[in-house]
């Protein structure tokens, strides 16, 4: 939680806050830039390698030329806008009122423009790719795709905000208050297409282990018929 300034001079709790506001300031801001950063070069990068084996085998005629290329760089550059707004924090006194923006915040709205843009439109391209693809040609599950389904579907209700605004309406007045209705319910938005995307990505662990099997099959196939 943090505090937020209102036009009246008063101050208001505001439960969920944005990542960016509740992460501008130490020790929050270290934690969040270290962690995203680790993340990224010990998790991140190395499944890339592996996805792009994923991208690699898509028939070429889904998104005509640009197809695997296009998901993948979505992907790509996706993640380094989320490393770059997690170096770049906005400035300290983002949460007064009438504040004018520095040229440091600009910076990290641009960065999380390019990861919000990247990632949302990643999402729907690759459940549209996984859908009109041949089941004889997949190299995904029934599951995977059922999976992306439903994150792309709650990933939606949250930017309208359906999902985020249910949610608030269970917070008690106690814990949320009124007057920062706004502020939450921008911020709880946030925080479940974050996680949207977060479980999205964590669904190509399925493709994964899909490719997998299926090339362990088409290895063990001519063995079989020479025994």
């Amino acid at each position: 939680h943090c505090d937020a300034h209102l036009s009246d001079g008063s101050s208001v709790r505001v439960t969920f806050p944005e990542i960016s506001p509740a992460t501008r300031l130490p020790p929050e801001r270290w934690v969040w830039t270290f962690g995203v950063v680790g993340t990224w070069v010990g998790l991140l990068c190395p499944s890339f390698v592996l996805g792009w084996q994923v991208f690699r085998r898509a028939p070429q005629r889904v998104f005509f030329f640009l197809g695997r290329h296009l998901l993948f760089a979505l992907l790509v550059v996706g993640s380094l806008g989320l490393v770059g707004l997690a170096c770049i924090p906005l400035q300290a006194d983002v949460m007064k009122d009438n504040v004018v923006l520095t040229q440091q915040s600009a910076f990290h709205l641009a960065f999380a423009g390019v990861f919000f843009l990247c990632m949302l439109t990643h999402g729907p391209l690759v459940l549209i790719w996984q859908w009109y693809v041949a089941p004889q040609e997949r190299v995904f599950s029934q599951k995977s795709l059922f999976i992306k389904a439903a994150i792309v579907v709650v990933g939606a209700l949250s930017v309208l905000p359906i999902v985020p605004f249910g949610v608030l309406m269970l917070c008690p007045s106690s814990t949320c208050d009124g007057r920062a209705l706004l502020l939450n319910l921008g911020g709880l938005s946030q925080r479940c297409i974050v996680y949207c995307i977060a479980l999205f990505l964590g669904s190509y662990s399925l493709d994964i282990m899909s490719m997998q099997r299926v090339r362990d099959v088409e290895l063990n196939v001519p063995l079989e018929r020479v025994a």
